[in-house]
C-alpha cells in the first residue's frame, strides 16, 4: 500500500503479506503527512530495498497507531519490521508484536531516523514485544535509534532475544 498526500489509511482485519518494494515500504509506504491506523493486522513476509522498512516505511509527518498488529518475517536494509523518518509520530498498543524481522545494516525490528536540528521519529511502545529480530552487518537487533529520534519502551513492553553485531536492543 502506498499512501501519498494528506491521506488517511485505515487497515482492519487484513493481512499485508508477501510484497516487495525496490526502495522502501514492502508492505505499507507513507511518504507525506497523514494518519494511518491498523487494527488486528498481520504484516508479514514483506521486503524493501535501499530506503528500508520491510513491513512499513513511514517517512513523513504521520500519526500512526497500531493496535493488535504483528510485524514478522519482514526484511530490509534498514528497519526490517519498520522504518520511521524524522517526523513520524508513532504509538503501538494492545499486544502488538515485532518478531523475526531482519535488517542488513540497522534496526532488525525498528529503525528510527533523526537529524540534529530537524527532529526525529517519536516512537512509544506499550504492551508490545520485540523478540528474535536480527541485523546481519550492523546494530540494533531490536531497535536502532538515530540522532534526534526518541524511543520509549513503556508499560508492558518486552525486548528480548534480538541479535546484532552491536547493540542487541
Amino acid at each position: 500500500m502506498y499512501v501519498m498526500g494528506t491521506s488517511a489509511l485505515h487497515v482492519r482485519d487484513t493481512p499485508v503479506m508477501r510484497n516487495i518494494a525496490a526502495i522502501g515500504g514492502g508492505g505499507i509506504d507513507v511518504t507525506e503527512s497523514g494518519t494511518v491506523s491498523t487494527n488486528n493486522t498481520i504484516i508479514q513476509y514483506n521486503q524493501a530495498g535501499s530506503s528500508g522498512g520491510g513491513g512499513m516505511h513511514i517517512s513523513a509527518t504521520t500519526q500512526l497507531v497500531l493496535n493488535n498488529v504483528t510485524l514478522s518475517d519482514n526484511n530490509a536494509v534498514y528497519g526490517g519490521g519498520a522504518y520511521f523518518g524524522e517526523d513520524a509520530s508513532v504509538s503501538f498498543a494492545l499486544n502488538s508484536v515485532f518478531r523475526s524481522n531482519t535488517a542488513t545494516l540497522g534496526g532488525g525490528a525498528l529503525y528510527l531516523n533523526g537529524a540534529t536540528g530537524v527532529g526525529g521519529a517519536n516512537v512509544t511502545l506499550n504492551d508490545t514485544s520485540v523478540t528474535a529480530n536480527s541485523v546481519t552487518a550492523g546494530g540494533g537487533g531490536g531497535a536502532f535509534v538515530h540522532s534526534a529520534a526518541m524511543f520509549l519502551c513503556g508499560s508492558g513492553c518486552i525486548i528480548t532475544g534480538n541479535q546484532a553485531q552491536y547493540g542487541t536492543v
